[in-house]
């Protein structure tokens, strides 16, 4: 099933979310403790977090069975496994702009921190003042490197199956909304959608934008690789995308044939 993945990664959490919470519990009543602030902080980091993660993880399983069993599906098949390394490998490297951004936001924060610990803080050991922003450097790297990279990962490794419907769609480690509702506001909405030959590969891109923090729109889009034989049924899909999100409907490939 195509929620499998996200089944299994959630279990994992689930297991990892579990030990974090005994070990909170058994630390908490035990102020005594030689690391007890340390192993407070690994008790908080290892409960809340991968639990509220197994949860989405749980969560976005059922929405992709959902997607693949009701019925709903626009159009559905499998990737060929180089598909899906191609596919992995150029949503990966369409993330590079995210790796410059957090190297320049940790330049930005290193410079402020900097200037605090000479006006503000200059009471506080160089030690300390190391320590935090070695910490600065590990979340800014985690968010720039690692989180593509267990990204890129996962679609390598789960079900090959595609599923398409009107709002969602389903790829190999993804589950992409591009129309929703979020108490009572739009939160995505479709731009474009387009049918279009990328390096001798079919492509259906379904562009669209999602509210961030409540005040603005961020673009993003969903790149869906079509194998041979379902260019017919990609082409129905992105029709009815576009009819419903109200946006016009590019094909490029039949604009290219004369089809």
């Amino acid at each position: 099933m195509p929620g499998s993945g996200h089944r299994l990664r959630g279990l994992g959490l689930l297991i990892l979310g579990i030990c974090g919470t005994i070990l909170l519990f058994w630390i908490v009543p035990q102020s005594s403790h030689p690391m007890y602030t340390f192993l407070l902080l690994v008790g908080v980091a290892g409960s809340i977090p991968p639990l509220t993660f197994a949860g989405i993880c749980f969560w976005l399983g059922f929405e992709a069975d959902k997607l693949f069993k009701d019925g709903g599906a626009l159009a559905h098949w499998k990737l060929s496994g180089t598909q899906q390394q191609v596919n992995a490998d150029v949503v990966y490297a369409a993330e590079k702009q995210n790796r410059i951004w957090a190297a320049v936001t940790f330049a930005i924060l290193t410079l402020i921190a900097f200037a605090l610990k000479l006006t503000v803080y200059r009471d506080m050991a160089w030690g300390l003042w190391l320590l935090c922003m070695l910490v600065l450097m590990a979340v800014c790297a985690y968010v720039a490197f690692v989180i593509p990279w267990l990204r890129r990962r996962r679609m390598l490794r789960d079900s090959p199956d595609v599923v398409i419907g009107l709002y969602s769609a389903v790829l190999p480690g993804q589950y992409v909304m591009w129309n929703r509702r979020s108490m009572g506001m739009v939160s995505s909405r479709v731009l474009a959608v387009t049918l279009a030959r990328e390096d001798n590969e079919d492509i259906l891109t379904v562009a669209y934008e999602t509210l961030q923090s409540g005040r603005i729109f961020v673009e993003h889009s969903c790149r869906i690789p079509i194998p041979a034989g379902n260019l017919t049924q990609a082409a129905q899909a992105g029709q009815k995308i576009a009819e419903a999100g109200k946006v016009t409907f590019e094909n490029r490939l039949a604009a290219q044939t004369g089809g």
